[in-house]
């Protein structure tokens, strides 16, 4: 249901702050602003729906707006998120057509709605406005605009702490990361502004006009606004911060368990709340506090999008959350290669070097094993006796088998990951991570969140054919790769500002000389392997036939996320070592190394930002 309001005072700067009405002149804004109408969606009401008729566009003033479309046999899923100055419904007003998507309001929303006719009227008087009308539908259309995140940085926040928990801690970390740009409200300043008793007035009296026009105003004025709710989670004005909320912090200490019952009490109560705004899990950490543990009970009890590690006195984490909430998070995707991602390492000394952090990883593949060091934490020195240890003293390639599932056996490899890994469970891991695996029984691809860490990375580089698969629920889970050699698409999905890609994949790998017109037999092949004195001629393995053709289709498909421009990529010159020349570790990092140094040097001449942090 649509409540109409007056028009806000900051309708105006709205509209210039658009892409489709912004660069008008006064008297085109004016114009605007005389036919509009003004309404209030509640939180999870719909705005649209698929099959009404186009006859209207929509404006965000404030709030948060959802676009779902309904696909064929499949659940519904959200393809963007509109915040405020973002326009809804433009197609209609070209074509006519009914529409294709529902829209629904994630919080009470303020939108300013302009018909059909007045648009006409309006493109009549500005012809320029039709111009612009174009280049907002073409974000559609081309290529780069339709990757791009279908979601926004949260304008507001709710922070709702667990019993055990102090809210005003967390927001206290959170102001100091975000000096002059966060505004904090609670019960006791609103009523301060407005009067006793206004925070906790019930929904439909006398003051809530004003008080939400109020409320709306101030997310044009600060970055982010935090909501702190009542210690009673049925208070009118922890319903109301709910309702305010494009993001819901659930807060939790390390000394709560997630199956105390007064806990689960609490999380029952923030169900019944209701709202249709994603939760994200804070678990703080008391300082000297040792590694996460137990993050998979929260996640199962509570309905959650995302989870967070903090320590109390730590700012460096505290700030990482921050640059999560304001949409200036930086994610590394770390691709496949076998032997060639050992670059990888030399690229994130060479990030850590330039004061660069890290807030996200994942990878495939080798990337997968990489990425999952960097999230647990380990320094540089750490990571290559890691990998020496893993590829050149236990070996896992030359476990040859009985060739009935595969060409290798599996237990120098599981031994290994035990070895680095030991039994960490990917949701317990300082920093978020995935890796991608491929779902052979399923033609899928699978991307890893939660569970056992070293599992998730066996099957991510588990070439098929070369290495067992992994079983998992009845199914066969083998390299990543196959199907995703670099997955930066599920980076972009996390919702991170900014992605660094380090792509070791060559599209041309091995060839054959000329002189060899058919495949050699067993005894020529083991011959040409021997005979050192004729360079050129060797014929690549069984290992390296399948390990190319499992994800060549994979590598053509990464080079083309290239059109994406929000991704900085590193490409190191490694495409001339082998896939299994894993004793050039030391070779391949310092190649990794210089170009990311070098590529660090253009993005910092470029962008000034791009240093301690920030990109």
């Amino acid at each position: 249901m649509l409540l109409k309001t007056v028009e806000p005072k900051d309708a105006r700067g709205c509209l210039q702050a658009s892409t489709l009405f912004g660069g008008l002149d006064a008297a085109a804004l004016d114009h605007v602003l005389g036919a509009m109408e003004w309404f209030v969606v509640g939180g999870g009401e719909t705005l649209l729906r698929v099959g009404d008729p186009g006859d209207a566009l929509y404006i965000v003033v404030a709030g948060r707006l959802s676009v779902v479309l309904h696909l064929p046999g499949k659940k519904e899923v959200v393809v963007r998120e509109l915040g405020r100055t973002f326009t809804v419904g433009e197609m209609a007003l070209v074509t006519g057509a009914p529409r294709k998507a529902t829209v629904r309001a994630l919080r009470d929303t303020q939108v300013g709605r302009l018909s059909r006719e007045s648009f006409d009227q309006l493109v009549e008087l500005n012809p320029k406005l039709a111009m612009r009308l174009t280049r907002v539908l073409a974000g559609w259309v081309d290529p780069k605009h339709q990757a791009a995140r279908s979601s926004l940085a949260p304008s507001t926040v709710a922070v709702i702490p667990l019993p055990g928990t102090a809210s005003l801690d967390v927001v206290a970390q959170l102001e100091q990361q975000l000096t002059g740009t966060l505004l904090h409200l609670d019960a006791a300043r609103v009523d301060a502004t407005f009067g006793p008793g206004t925070a906790h007035a019930a929904s439909g009296t006398d003051k809530e006009p004003a008080l939400a026009a109020w409320l709306n105003e101030q997310e044009a004025l600060y970055g982010l606004v935090v909501y702190e709710t009542d210690a009673d989670l049925t208070s009118p004005w922890t319903r109301r911060c709910m309702r305010q909320a494009d993001r819901v912090l659930v807060v939790a200490s390390d000394s709560s368990r997630a199956d105390d019952r007064e806990v689960a009490a609490a999380l029952a109560q923030i169900d019944a709340l209701g709202g249709t705004a994603p939760r994200e899990l804070i678990l703080v950490r008391r300082a000297g506090a040792g590694d996460p543990w137990g993050t998979g009970e929260w996640l199962k009890r509570g309905r959650f999008v995302r989870h967070h590690h903090v320590r109390d006195k730590r700012p460096t984490e505290w700030a990482r959350l921050g640059r999560h909430l304001t949409g200036t998070s930086l994610g590394l995707v770390l691709g496949g290669g076998g032997a060639r991602g050992f670059a990888h390492l030399g690229v994130i000394r060479a990030l850590r070097e330039a004061r660069i952090e890290v807030d996200l990883v994942g990878g495939t593949s080798m990337g997968a094993f990489i990425s999952a060091q960097v999230a647990c934490g380990f320094d540089h020195r750490t990571m290559i006796e890691q990998n020496k240890r893993m590829w050149i003293g236990l070996q896992p390639l030359w476990e040859l088998t009985v060739p009935v599932v595969s060409l290798l056996g599996g237990q120098r490899a599981i031994q290994g990951l035990k070895e680095v890994f030991g039994e960490r469970a990917i949701e317990d891991l300082p920093l978020d991570y995935y890796c991608v695996s491929t779902n052979l029984t399923r033609g899928e691809a699978v991307v890893h969140r939660t569970g056992a860490l070293g599992r998730a990375v066996l099957a991510s580089f588990s070439i098929p054919g070369v290495a067992p698969p992994v079983v998992e629920g009845g199914d066969l889970l083998v390299d990543g790769a196959v199907l995703n050699i670099l997955p930066t698409d599920v980076m972009r999905a996390a919702e991170s500002a900014n992605i660094v890609a380090v792509d070791v994949s060559p599209l041309e790998d091995f060839s054959v000389d000329a002189r060899h017109l058919q495949s050699p037999s067993p005894v020529q092949f083991l011959g040409d392997r021997l005979n050192l004195f004729r360079a050129g001629r060797k014929f690549p393995s069984i290992m390296h036939i399948l390990e190319r053709a499992a994800m060549l289709s994979s590598a053509h498909i990464s080079k083309a996320e290239r059109l994406i421009e929000e991704i900085r990529y590193i490409d190191p010159p490694v495409s001339k070592f082998d896939t299994f020349a894993m004793k050039s570790i030391a070779e391949i990092e310092q190649l990794g190394y210089e170009a990311a140094v070098k590529q660090i040097s253009t993005w910092t001449k470029r962008e000034p930002t791009v240093s301690q942090g920030a990109m």
